[in-house]
């Protein structure tokens, strides 16, 4: 179980993607050492849910840069809703396949959270995805209270985005017993990645 946000910065047009550690069974919680956020070219991806999921996406994605010549990325909101329509399910199913042929053939559940230039996804199991207006995303076990959180930080002035998402975050890890620390905040303009205990 997990926790992974999202919020998109109107001042600077930055999306700051953050994620937990927790890995968890309905017994038992771990900290992982390996980031749940994470960078495949220009998306910063956030995914909660199973861990064979979110290492296909981390490690097949990655080669999203190199094998999609037949598609120009622009900053434009048009051309990142293409790719997000067209390239990143084909992508993603792809390693998805690989990952059922590797394993038990289990589809794995897994939501994410992705950000590219300015722009802010929510992606569902099925590869639908929505861009939130209300400019704040989160998915995981602890999705309900990042998003009560996300609504009040951002109403509030003088945060800085990296203050809200962990702040997001840590309300999360307070009040659901499968979300913890350390934190890991990826931007997707600035180009920052910042860990937070």
């Amino acid at each position: 179980m997990t926790c992974i946000v999202g919020y998109k910065d109107l001042t600077t047009g930055d999306v700051w993607v953050g994620g937990d550690s927790a890995a968890s069974t309905p017994m038992e919680v771990m900290i992982m050492e390996t980031p749940k956020v994470f960078r495949a070219g220009s998306l910063v991806i956030g995914c909660a849910g199973s861990i064979v999921a979110i290492n296909a996406l981390r490690y097949g994605l990655q080669q999203i840069e190199s094998e999609r010549e037949d598609f120009t990325l622009s900053p434009s909101v048009d051309s990142l809703d293409q790719y997000m329509t067209l390239v990143f399910p084909r992508f993603a199913r792809k390693v998805f396949k690989r990952a059922r042929e590797l394993t038990d053939g289990y589809n794995y559940p897994f939501g994410a959270v992705v950000g590219i230039h300015d722009r802010l996804y929510s992606v569902e199991s099925n590869l639908q995805w929505e861009v939130p207006a209300s400019r704040i995303a989160a998915t995981g076990s602890g999705m309900s209270i990042a998003m009560g959180a996300l609504d009040i930080l951002t109403q509030l002035e003088g945060l800085a985005p990296t203050e809200i998402v962990s702040r997001a975050l840590d309300s999360s890890a307070r009040l659901t017993p499968y979300v913890r620390p350390p934190f890991h905040l990826m931007s997707t303009i600035s180009g920052q990645h910042i860990v937070m205990e």
